[in-house]
């Protein structure tokens, strides 16, 4: 469980130190009076993909470990 908490924490600084520079660069775009393309939104699908995932493997790994009978040995 300790470990579990853990990883979240360490996944929401990682989360956070990505978005600090894009959030100041966004706002540098916003003030700047040129016309900007709006550019690739891959990583940003990528990366809602990828957190999309974390609720349903969370959900099994802890359900496995209830039943005995999950994805993962018991240790």
């Amino acid at each position: 469980m300790a470990r579990g908490g853990l990883a979240l924490i360490l996944v929401g600084l990682a989360l956070m130190v990505i978005a600090a520079p894009r959030f100041v660069r966004t706002g540098r775009l916003i003030d700047d009076q040129e016309v900007h393309s709006a550019g690739s939104v891959r990583a940003e699908l990528a990366l809602s993909a990828a957190l999309k995932r974390v609720p349903v493997v969370w959900k099994r790994r802890r359900v496995g470990k209830a039943t005995g009978s999950g994805l993962w040995p018991a240790r």
